[in-house]
């Protein structure tokens, strides 16, 4: 893939990124991990860092499987000292516990803002400890200003805090296609919306006031 990651091409200001190039890595990106779901493998790593882009930037292909292992195998925890994982994209429980076969539905809600977001740091560059915090308090990633109210609320079914209560991603694969066919029907022009770069973050949650550490 000639076209580079889509980290480096999202952050480009000068790069044109409409909302149906958004739908389409959402469903290319989807297709392939319903995939590995299928053959019980989690990615562990799913992030816009590891999406790769032909030369012309339409088509997307997953990267980096090095932190992928088998559904039925038992996985290291994330320690304080020694967080190995990127924890930023990765789950609530794996903060506290390990790794689950839901994890990478939860990465791939991340994977959608970061979409929308172009540059925006994720949680602000929180450290290990102050996140835990933060995502047991209830607090989350809050909606783009061009993400669709709905394909928003399918996100926040990715970050439930019970893996259990997550979609998996063929249920993924419907819904996100119904949001699609949705704004599709409002018009020719509904899925040509310009999402430009970012820089700044913001985050949700009415009952914590986050103070960035000095030490993480």
């Amino acid at each position: 893939m000639t076209g580079g990651d889509l980290e480096s091409y999202h952050e480009n200001p000068d790069r044109l990124l409409l909302l149906s190039t958004i739908f389409s890595y959402i469903f290319q990106s989807l297709d392939a991990m319903a995939y590995l779901s299928h053959k019980h493998i989690m990615h562990r790593d799913l992030a816009v860092r590891n999406c790769l882009l032909n030369d012309t930037y339409e088509k997307l292909k997953l990267n980096d499987f090095g932190l992928s292992r088998e559904t039925n195998k038992d996985y290291e925890y994330i320690s304080e000292t020694n967080p190995q994982l990127p924890f930023r994209w990765h789950p609530l429980e794996t903060l506290v516990q390990g790794f689950t076969d839901k994890g990478d539905i939860w990465s791939f809600g991340i994977l959608i803002w970061d979409m929308f977001e172009r540059g925006r740091d994720l949680y602000d560059g929180m450290g290990l400890v102050a996140l835990r915090t933060f995502l047991y308090d209830g607090g989350r990633l809050a909606q783009p200003t061009n993400c669709p109210d709905e394909l928003y609320q399918i996100m926040k079914r990715c970050w439930n805090r019970h893996p259990e209560n997550r979609p998996n991603f063929d249920v993924l694969q419907i819904d996100i296609k119904n949001v699609f066919e949705q704004i599709k029907a409002n018009g020719p022009y509904s899925l040509n919306k310009s999402i430009e770069c970012n820089n700044f973050i913001e985050i949700i949650n009415p009952n914590y006031v986050y103070e960035k550490p000095n030490s993480l």
